[in-house]
C-alpha cells in the first residue's frame, strides 16, 4: 500500500482540485496527479472524474474515500501532536446550512468555539441545495424537514412548529374565507415540496400562488398581501405581536412540526474538531431554548 498515493487522493477531494491539493501537500501538481493515477492503476478502477472545471469522485471513488479518509485524518492528527502530546484542536470545518438558518445562532456558535480553539477555521456554505458530502467536502450540515439520504448519519437537535400566516388586510379582502387564500409554500431546490405541505388540508383548498426556497421571501410576501404563507412560527413572533401578521390555523389539531437535524457523512470516524464543534453547537441550542 502506498500511503502517499492515498494521501494525494484524499487531499484532492478535500481541496476540490489537484492544484489546491498540491499547495496543501507542498509538492508539484504533477506529482499529485501521478500519485492518483498510480493509485487508480493499482486498484484497477477510476476514482475521479476530471473535467476542465470540476473534479468529482466516481462511485468507486466515493466508496474508497469513505474507507480511507478517516484513517488519513487519524494519521494527520497523530503526526501533528507528535512526541509533544499537543492535543490542541486544529484544522478546518466545512459546514452546510440552509439559506434561512438564523445567522445569530450560527455566528455565536462559531465565535464562542474559536475563542476556545483558535486554530480551528470554518468554511460555511449557505445554500439549500448542497447535498453531496464527498464532492462538496462537507464535514457536517444543518438540515430541516428531511435530513437526506439513508447513507447519512442524522441527529435531530430541535423541532419547529409551522403555521399559516397572513396579513390582516389580505385576510379581510378575502372575506376571511380560507378557500380563497393564495398559498405561499416552501419548496426545496429539487422541486419536491417539503413534508409540511401535506400536513394540512389547506393544500387541497387553495392554489399555490408562489413557491420559493426562502422563508424570508415568503414571509415578506405575506406581509405585502401576496397570500397566506406556511412559515416557522418563531420567525413570525414579532410580526404577530405587532399585528402585521395573523396566524389563522391555531385551532388545527395537527399543526405541522418539522425537525432540525445535524447531519454527518456516513463515515466510521469523524475528526475530533468536528465532533467537539457539534457538541458545542447542540449545547448552545439547548441553552438558547431554555432561556
Amino acid at each position: 500500500m502506498d500511503l502517499n498515493a492515498c494521501l494525494a487522493f484524499v487531499t484532492v477531494l478535500e481541496c476540490g482540485s489537484f492544484s489546491a491539493a498540491a499547495r496543501r501537500l507542498r509538492i508539484p501538481r504533477s506529482t499529485v496527479s501521478a500519485r492518483v493515477a498510480a493509485l487508480e492503476k493499482r486498484l484497477g478502477t477510476r476514482l475521479l472524474r476530471r473535467t476542465t472545471r470540476q473534479i468529482a469522485p466516481t462511485d468507486d471513488g466515493s466508496i474508497y474515500f469513505d474507507q480511507v479518509a478517516p484513517a488519513i485524518r487519524t494519521l494527520r492528527e497523530a503526526e501533528f501532536t507528535g512526541a509533544s502530546g499537543d492535543k490542541t484542536l486544529h484544522g478546518s470545518i466545512r459546514i452546510s446550512v440552509p439559506l434561512d438558518f438564523p445567522v445569530d445562532v450560527l455566528s455565536q456558535a462559531i465565535a464562542s468555539f474559536r475563542a476556545l480553539h483558535a486554530r480551528v477555521s470554518f468554511d460555511v456554505i449557505v445554500d439549500n441545495s448542497v447535498s453531496d458530502f464527498v464532492s462538496d467536502n462537507i464535514d457536517l450540515a444543518i438540515r430541516g424537514g428531511n435530513p437526506g439520504s439513508d447513507d447519512f448519519v442524522a441527529r435531530q437537535i430541535a423541532s419547529f412548529r409551522f403555521g399559516l400566516f397572513v396579513s390582516p388586510a389580505y385576510l379581510q379582502q378575502r372575506e376571511r374565507n380560507e378557500e380563497n387564500l393564495a398559498q405561499l409554500m416552501f419548496e426545496d431546490p429539487s422541486g419536491k415540496a417539503q413534508a409540511l405541505n401535506s400536513a394540512t388540508s389547506l393544500q387541497s383548498k387553495s392554489h399555490h400562488a408562489v413557491t420559493a426556497n426562502s422563508f424570508a421571501l415568503l414571509k415578506q410576501l405575506a406581509l405585502d398581501g401576496g397570500g397566506a404563507a406556511f412559515l416557522p412560527a418563531h420567525l413570525c413572533e414579532d410580526e404577530v405581536r405587532e399585528e402585521r401578521l395573523i396566524e389563522i390555523d391555531q385551532g388545527r389539531s395537527a399543526t405541522p412540526e418539522i425537525g432540525l437535524f445535524i447531519v454527518y457523512p456516513s463515515r466510521k470516524d469523524i475528526s475530533s474538531r468536528v465532533r467537539k464543534f457539534s457538541e458545542h453547537f447542540v449545547a448552545l441550542l439547548e441553552e438558547t431554548a431554555s432561556n
